[in-house]
């Protein structure tokens, strides 16, 4: 016997994808998390977040 098929889980459709910012690259869209991509995004996210935040505390101890 070979190993039991098991039903992938359920993703979204491909026309949902157009209006949202997420990863296009993956075949698997409904488990994106770990490709290059998505890193590159949420480093950039990250980035501007911290950046937002240390322009408003140096004005709030002026």
């Amino acid at each position: 016997m070979g190993k039991a098929v098991r039903k992938p889980r359920p993703s979204p459709p491909h026309w949902y994808w157009f209006d949202v910012d997420g990863c296009w690259d993956c075949r698997n869209r409904n488990g994106c998390g770990g490709c290059k991509r998505l890193k590159r995004q949420a480093a950039m996210e990250r980035e501007k977040r911290n950046r937002a935040g240390r322009v408003s505390k140096l004005l709030c101890d002026e």
